[in-house]
């Protein structure tokens, strides 16, 4: 039985047959893999998403679908922004923040991010 990927699809499975060869080959001579920042994962994903037809797709539901509408509406609303803001506010949004900020900038001066509570 063959399969046979087209589109998209094909473009995955592309991608991973060129990543199983990339892995199998510097397990074979010893190298060290390369070096790949979340960046490049994130980057290569979306190469692979038609960013027109989401965005087509995302404007039509804008302009024609009352929920999505009603939804954009609240969104905007004062009380959606206390609701934010209260989030905002707590202890446990800003250690979250905090975390995902220093995991996605390694590089960063952490000490001047702000304090993580460990909660002990």
């Amino acid at each position: 039985m063959t399969i046979t990927f087209t589109g998209q699809y094909h473009e995955i499975f592309q991608l991973f047959k060129r990543t199983q060869v990339t892995l199998l080959s510097y397990q074979f001579t010893g190298k060290s893999l390369p070096t790949r920042t979340l960046q490049d994962d994130l980057n290569d994903f979306l190469a692979l998403v038609p960013v027109d037809k989401v965005l087509e797709i995302a404007l039509d539901y804008l302009a024609n679908d009352q929920e999505v509408q009603d939804a954009v509406v609240y969104l905007q609303s004062p009380e959606f922004q206390k609701i934010l803001t209260t989030v905002e506010d707590l202890q446990e949004f800003k250690d979250v923040s905090t975390f995902i900020f220093i995991f996605l900038n390694p590089q960063s001066d952490r000490e001047n991010v702000c304090s993580v509570s460990t909660g002990g």
